[in-house]
């Protein structure tokens, strides 16, 4: 993780040209499954690790330590700077989400959404499956 927190978008890609060990990426590739259900990338600068009954992302971070991340509080994380902008765009604090993927999420997935969504106090209305056919 670089300087000053957690980056999404266009500024963890070039996070990650410079830092490829400090970006976490792909996570719903990881998040909710068991050991033998992912297929890492060699192209992951991160490693995954056991954590709390689950798998850890495992980076490096500006401080020069490894740290290993929760898959919730990296969700947790990425759903907090989401909120931000939306909080900011609407001019008030968000507190209900609605979950929207292209692609059908198991019960593991969802049941690590709520805890990442518990951790900032947000209540998620409703999971959507979108077509994108």
């Amino acid at each position: 993780m670089t300087e000053g927190g957690p980056h999404i978008g266009e500024r963890a890609q070039n996070d990650y040209q410079e830092f490829p060990s400090f970006v976490i990426y792909d996570i719903m590739k990881v998040i909710g499954k068991r050991w033998d259900q992912i297929n890492p990338s060699q192209q992951w600068g991160f490693q995954l690790v056991p954590a709390d009954e689950t798998i850890g992302f495992d980076i490096d971070t500006s401080s020069k330590k490894r740290q290993t991340f929760p898959q919730e509080l990296v969700l947790a994380m990425f759903l907090k700077t989401m909120k931000s902008c939306a909080d900011s765009h609407f001019g008030t604090a968000i507190k209900e989400i609605y979950i929207s993927t292209d692609f059908f999420l198991t019960e593991s997935q969802k049941t690590i959404f709520e805890k990442a969504a518990a951790k900032l106090n947000l209540k998620i209305v409703t999971y959507t499956l979108i077509d994108t056919q």
